[in-house]
């Protein structure tokens, strides 16, 4: 039957079919995301996340660009991990 309150990952698992596999990506970065930083991410921070994925930018390189920002600063930033970003595609 029905359950009263519909789980995130259920919804989103359901879109996620609908709509060809494209969420599931979005759905592990941003847990990811929230794992390594240890707590949500804010409007801005999802939307240039979505930014990321939606120009294509693998999520190995988003994710290994988190990483490398968190070992080089104390305050691990969107704009910061987008520097990273862009240096890491301009070297491939």
């Amino acid at each position: 039957g029905l359950r009263g309150t519909a789980d995130t990952t259920d919804v989103l698992s359901t879109f996620n079919h609908a709509i060809g596999g494209v969420l599931t990506d979005y759905s592990n970065i941003y847990g990811t995301f929230e794992k390594e930083l240890g707590r949500s991410l804010s409007p801005v921070e999802l939307e240039k996340v979505r930014e990321w994925v939606s120009q294509g930018i693998q999520e190995e390189v988003i994710i290994d660009s988190l990483h490398e920002c968190m070992t080089k600063s104390k305050k691990v930033t969107v704009r910061a991990i987008d520097k990273i970003i862009i240096k890491r595609l301009r070297s491939i």
